[in-house]
C-alpha cells in the first residue's frame, strides 16, 4: 500500500517534391526538335517522347507554428480525423535538445507523419559574376519557436485536427482542402498528383505572468480515498488516506512527512511521520489495522512502537477513537512544504535553486517529464524564476542532467559525484556545468551545506 504526498533537414526532404515540381522541365510543353535541327511547331511528335522521372504523391499537409510562451509544456496529443478515419499522434513539447537544422520525424499511424523542427529565420544573398547569378541562403534558429508539420499521404475531402495538452484543447481546426494538380514531368508524362496544404498557428493568447511566490510552497493536494480517521482525547484527528498521512491543526488537515513505513501481514500497517521541519528523532508512529480498504483500529505511539504491533497495549501506544470519514470531507487540506535539493552559484552571477517534494509524488509527472517533482528556479538574485523542465536523466551512480528553458532557450545543468579526500567511497555530490543551447558552458558552484531555507537576498517568481 503506497501513500505519498503530491506535491529542417527532414523538412527539406518533405518539400523536395514540391520544389522539383516547380522547376522540372515539362516534356509535353517543350518544343521537340525535328531531325534537321529546326523546330516542330505543331502536331504530335513523330519520334518517341522522353520524360523526366521526378516523383510525387497525393498529399495533404498542415503546418502549425508553436511558441513555448504560448503552448503549455507536456505531452501533446494530436487527433486527426480524415473522412471519418481517426489517427492519433503524440510528442513531447518543448523537444529536448533538438539541434538547429535537425528535425524529429514520427510515423504516427498508417498514412500520417509528424515532423517537428525549430523555426528558422532565413536570409538570401545574391552574388553576381560575369556569367551567372548565384543565390545563397543563411538560416538562424528562432529561440522558443517551432514548426509542427502533419502530412497525410491521401486526399481526404474533410480533415479535422485537434491538439491537446492533458484535457486542454489548444488547437481545433476543420478544413475542406482544395487540391492542386501536380504533374512534375509535364502534362503528357506521369505521375499526376493532387496536393493541398494549410498553415495554422496555436492561438497567441498572452501567457499568464509569473507571480511572486514561496519556492518551498507545496502544490495543492487532496486526501484521496480515506482508509481511516482516528481521534485522540484532545480532539486531534489523524487521517490515513491514499495521498498521505494527515494531522489536524487549527481546523486544517496538514500532510505530514513520512519518514518510514512498515507492514505485518496483509492488514497491519505502520507509518512513521514528523511535522514539516522537525527532525526524525521526533517521529511518531500511526498504527492502522484494516479490513480490506477500511481501518478497523488505529493507534498512536512513539517512533519505533510499530515494531511490536498496533494493539494499543504497548507502553506509550494510545488507541485512537475511529470516527466517520465524513468528518474530514469538508476540511481544508495543506500540503507538506517542499525542500531545497541544492543551490548553485553560476559564474555569470545567476543563482540556481532546485526544490523537491518532501514526499515523492505518486501521480503522473507534470509536463510528461519523470523528474521526481523537481522544480528549477534560475536567474539573477533579483529575479530567480521557475523554469519549465524539458528533460531529466540520472544514472544509478547519481550522475545526470536536467534540461530547462530560459526565455525559450534550452539550458542543460549537469551534476554528479566527484572523488575527494574526505568524500567517501562514492565521492561528493557536485554541480558540473550549466550550458545554454548554442553557448559556452558556465561554471557553477554548489553551496555547501545546503541551505534549509532560501537565501534572504533572492526574489522568486513561479510559473502560473
Amino acid at each position: 500500500m503506497q501513500r505519498t504526498c503530491h506535491g529542417p533537414s527532414s523538412i527539406a526532404s518533405l518539400l523536395l517534391t514540391g520544389a522539383l515540381a516547380l522547376f522540372a522541365p515539362a516534356c509535353g510543353g517543350s518544343r521537340i526538335s525535328s531531325p534537321d535541327g529546326g523546330p516542330r511547331d505543331a502536331g504530335p511528335p513523330d519520334g518517341p517522347m522522353v520524360c523526366t522521372v521526378v516523383g510525387c504523391h497525393d498529399q495533404f499537409a498542415a503546418t502549425v507554428a508553436l511558441d513555448v510562451r504560448v503552448v503549455p509544456a507536456g505531452t501533446q496529443t494530436i487527433q486527426v480525423t480524415a473522412d471519418g478515419t481517426d489517427m492519433v499522434c503524440t510528442f513531447a513539447f518543448p523537444p529536448a535538445d533538438l539541434q538547429p537544422g535537425s528535425a524529429i520525424v514520427t510515423q504516427c499511424a498508417t498514412g500520417l507523419t509528424l515532423t517537428l523542427s525549430q523555426a528558422q529565420d532565413c536570409t538570401q544573398t545574391q552574388t553576381q559574376t560575369q556569367t551567372v547569378t548565384m543565390t545563397s541562403s543563411q538560416c538562424q534558429p528562432i529561440a522558443g519557436q517551432f514548426t509542427e508539420r502533419l502530412t497525410l499521404t491521401s486526399t481526404p475531402s474533410t480533415v479535422h485536427v485537434q491538439q491537446r495538452v492533458g484535457d486542454a484543447v489548444i488547437l481545433d481546426q476543420t478544413v475542406s482542402p482544395t487540391y492542386q494538380v501536380n504533374q512534375p514531368n509535364g502534362p503528357a508524362c506521369g505521375p499526376t498528383c493532387h496536393q493541398a496544404s494549410v498553415a495554422w498557428t496555436i492561438p497567441t493568447v498572452p501567457p499568464a505572468p509569473e507571480q511572486a511566490c514561496d519556492p518551498l510552497a507545496g502544490p495543492p493536494i487532496a486526501l484521496g480515498a480515506v482508509i481511516g480517521v482516528g481521534q485522540d482525547a484532545a480532539g486531534t484527528l489523524y487521517v490515513d488516506a491514499a495521498n498521505g498521512i494527515f494531522v489536524s491543526f487549527g481546523g486544517t488537515l496538514v500532510c505530514q512527512q513520512v519518514v518510514g513505513t512498515g507492514q505485518s501481514g496483509s492488514d497491519q500497517f505502520v507509518f512513521s511521520f514528523v511535522s514539516a521541519g522537525d527532525s526524525a528523532a521526533s517521529a511518531r508512529d500511526l498504527l492502522v489495522q484494516t479490513d480490506g480498504a477500511t481501518a478497523v483500529s488505529m493507534a498512536l505511539g512513539p517512533g519505533g512502537s510499530g515494531k511490536s504491533g498496533n494493539s494499543g497495549s504497548d507502553a506509550g501506544v494510545t488507541a485512537l477513537t475511529l470516527v466517520d470519514p465524513s468528518t474530514v470531507a469538508s476540511m481544508p487540506v495543506a500540503n507538506t512544504p517542499n525542500a531545497i535539493q541544492y543551490v548553485g552559484d553560476a559564474a555569470n552571477g545567476d543563482v540556481l535553486v532546485a526544490t523537491v517534494p518532501v514526499n515523492r509524488p505518486s501521480g503522473a509527472p507534470d509536463g510528461g517529464v519523470e523528474d521526481g517533482g523537481l522544480s528549477i528556479f534560475y536567474g539573477p538574485p533579483s529575479a530567480v524564476a521557475q523554469r519549465p523542465i524539458t528533460n531529466f536523466e540520472q544514472s544509478l551512480s547519481g550522475n545526470g542532467s536536467v534540461s530547462f528553458l530560459v526565455d525559450g532557450t534550452s539550458t542543460v545543468l549537469t551534476f554528479g559525484y566527484v572523488p575527494g579526500a574526505d568524500a567517501g567511497p562514492f565521492g561528493r555530490f557536485a554541480l558540473m556545468t550549466l550550458t545554454p543551447q548554442g553557448g559556452s558552458p558556465i561554471a557553477i558552484t554548489l553551496e555547501s551545506p545546503t541551505p534549509a531555507a532560501p537565501p534572504s537576498n533572492l526574489t522568486f517568481t513561479c510559473l502560473p
